[in-house]
C-alpha cells in the first residue's frame, strides 16, 4: 500500500517507555478519533510532541513520526479520549442496609479513584498495584483488572502499563518502594504514576516508604482496619469505611471490586461476595458457589501449584479451568480438614473471667505435617468457625515461633477488647515487632521466638488466669 493510500491520524505522544537503549514505545492520544493507541517510530520522540500515525503492524504498535500539525492544550486531547467512559456508580450485590450504607459513604472517593486512573489508561502512563496475599486482597486485584480492561476496551486504548505485586505482609516496605521506582523510571509520562496498594493494613512500618512513594507517585490506598494512631494516612486518596462511621465488616476486597464496577466492569458482584465471605466477615452470606472460590482463591495464594505470580489475570485463569478448580478445591479442603482435627485434639480451652472461652493451639503439631495449602493466619480463621459452630462465643489464639494470629467470635469482638489488647502489647517494642488487624481477627509478629510466653500473656489479659499449664 502506497504512502498516499494510507489513513493516517495525527496525535500527541502522552507516555514515552523504554524498553532498552535503541527501544522505545509510546502512548499517542488521537483526539480526532477519541482513542490512545501504542506506537514505534524511527525518531526518538519527546513527550507531549505532535505525531502523525500511520498503519500498525501484527501487535498493534503504529508507525509514528513528527508533524507540523500542532496540539496547544494536552488536557483537551486527554478529554477526549476520557469522554468515551463514563465513571458510573458502583453496583451492589444484597448486603443488607449497614452494608449498603457503608458502601455508599465511600462513592465519592471511588468515583475520584476511578476519574483519576482512567486518566493513566488514556495516556499511558504507569500503574503499580500491591495486594495482599490472601482471599480478601486477590478478590480486589481481580475486581480491578476487571475494571481497567473495561475502560481499555471502551476508550479502545491497548493498556499495558501496570504491573501486579501480591505481598505476604501487611506494610509498604522498602523492597516494594525500591520495585516501584524501578518501574515508574522506564517511563516518561503526562500524567503522574499511580501506586493502588489494597488490603495491608494502616500501621506505622508504612510511613517511610509512604514517604517517599508520595514523592514519585500518586497513592490510592483501599483498607479496612482501623487505622493506628501512628499511621500517616496518604495525602491523596486513603479510602476506609472506618473514617466514614462504618467498620471492617466492609472489605478491603469489596471496596476495591467497587472501584472496578466504576470504570465499567459489569461482572464483579460475585468477586465482592467472595471477598466477605473469604475474610469471614458479618456481612458474609452462604453460598456453595461463593465459598468455594473463596477457598481456592485463599489456597493459591498459600501454595500456587503453579509456580507463577498470582497475577490477576492467574487467578482468572483457575477461577475458570473446571478440572484445576476442583484439583486444588479437593486438596486443600483435605488438608484444611485434617489440620484442623489435629487442633481441636490438641489445643487447650480456658475460661475467661469475662465469661467467654479461649482455645489455644501451639502450631507447632500442625506445621510439622507440612501441608502445601495451610497457613496459620487462614487456619486460625477456619479452626476458631469450627469450634464456634455449636454457638459457642469464644476467643481463638494459634502461635508459632514469632507470630500469634487470634480471632473472637462477633459478640466479643464487638467490645473491641482483642483489637484493643494487641494495641496494648504492641506498645512494648521489646516484645512485639508489629500487629494489626480489626476487632474480629489479629496478629502479631515478635521480636523474639518466644510465641508460648507472649500468647500467655495474651490470654491473661483476656481474663485468663496465668497457668503454667495454660499451654
Amino acid at each position: 500500500m502506497s504512502q498516499t493510500n494510507m489513513q493516517l491520524f495525527h496525535g500527541i505522544v502522552t507516555t514515552i517507555r523504554d524498553i532498552s537503549s535503541s527501544n522505545r514505545i509510546y502512548t499517542v492520544i488521537i483526539p480526532e478519533k477519541g482513542i490512545s493507541v501504542r506506537a514505534k517510530s524511527g525518531t526518538m520522540l519527546e513527550l507531549l510532541e505532535p505525531v502523525q500515525l500511520s498503519t500498525h503492524d501484527k501487535n498493534g504498535l503504529y508507525e509514528a513520526e513528527p508533524t507540523d500539525k500542532h496540539y496547544s492544550e494536552y488536557q483537551t486531547a486527554l478529554q477526549e479520549v476520557c469522554l468515551r467512559l463514563r465513571i458510573q456508580e458502583p453496583s451492589l450485590p444484597d448486603i443488607g442496609k449497614h452494608g449498603v450504607d457503608m458502601s455508599l459513604a465511600l462513592n465519592a472517593q471511588i468515583i475520584a479513584a476511578a476519574s483519576r486512573i482512567i486518566r493513566n489508561i488514556a495516556s499511558g502512563a504507569p500503574i503499580s498495584v500491591h495486594f495482599h496475599s490472601d482471599g480478601d486482597g486477590s478478590t480486589g486485584a481481580i475486581g480491578l483488572y476487571r475494571g481497567i480492561r473495561a475502560a481499555s476496551s471502551a476508550m479502545q486504548a491497548d493498556y499495558k502499563a501496570i504491573k501486579w505485586e501480591a505481598v505476604r505482609g501487611i506494610a509498604y516496605a522498602e523492597d516494594s518502594l525500591y520495585a516501584d521506582e524501578l518501574f515508574f523510571k522506564s517511563f516518561s509520562s503526562a500524567e503522574r504514576p499511580i501506586t493502588l496498594i489494597t488490603d495491608f493494613g494502616s500501621s506505622p512500618e508504612s510511613n517511610r516508604s509512604i514517604k517517599h512513594l508520595a514523592e514519585i507517585s500518586d497513592i490510592i490506598w483501599i483498607d479496612h482496619h482501623p487505622p493506628d494512631k501512628g499511621f500517616v494516612q496518604p495525602e491523596s486518596l486513603y479510602i476506609n469505611p472506618w473514617n466514614h462511621g462504618g467498620d471492617s465488616s466492609l472489605s478491603a476486597g469489596f471496596i476495591t471490586c467497587m472501584l472496578g464496577s466504576a470504570m465499567g466492569a459489569d461482572n464483579v458482584e460475585d468477586m465482592m461476595l467472595v471477598s466477605l465471605i473469604s475474610d469471614h466477615t458479618s456481612l458474609a452470606k452462604p453460598d456453595k458457589t461463593n465459598e468455594e472460590k473463596a477457598a481456592v482463591l485463599d489456597a493459591i495464594n498459600i501454595h500456587n501449584p503453579d509456580g507463577v505470580p498470582n497475577t490477576p489475570q492467574y487467578m482468572e485463569a483457575v477461577l475458570s479451568d473446571a478440572a484445576k478448580f476442583s484439583h486444588i478445591l479437593s486438596e486443600s479442603t483435605a488438608q484444611m480438614d485434617e489440620a484442623t482435627s489435629i487442633g481441636l485434639r490438641c489445643g487447650k480451652r480456658v475460661m475467661s473471667k469475662m465469661g467467654f472461652p479461649i482455645f489455644i493451639l501451639n502450631f507447632e503439631k500442625v506445621a510439622k505435617m507440612k501441608f502445601s495449602y495451610i497457613k496459620m493466619g487462614k487456619y486460625t480463621s477456619t479452626l476458631h468457625s469450627v469450634l464456634e459452630k455449636d454457638g459457642t462465643q469464644l476467643v481463638t489464639i494459634v502461635y508459632h515461633n514469632r507470630y500469634i494470629s487470634a480471632r473472637a467470635s462477633k459478640r466479643i469482638a464487638s467490645t473491641s477488647i482483642l483489637i484493643e489488647t494487641v494495641r496494648k502489647m504492641s506498645e512494648d517494642k521489646e516484645e512485639v515487632e508489629n500487629a494489626g488487624g480489626h476487632m474480629e481477627a489479629v496478629s502479631m509478629r515478635l521480636a523474639d521466638n518466644n510465641a508460648a510466653e507472649i500468647s500467655k500473656k495474651f490470654a491473661s489479659y483476656l481474663g485468663a488466669q496465668p497457668s503454667a499449664a495454660l499451654l
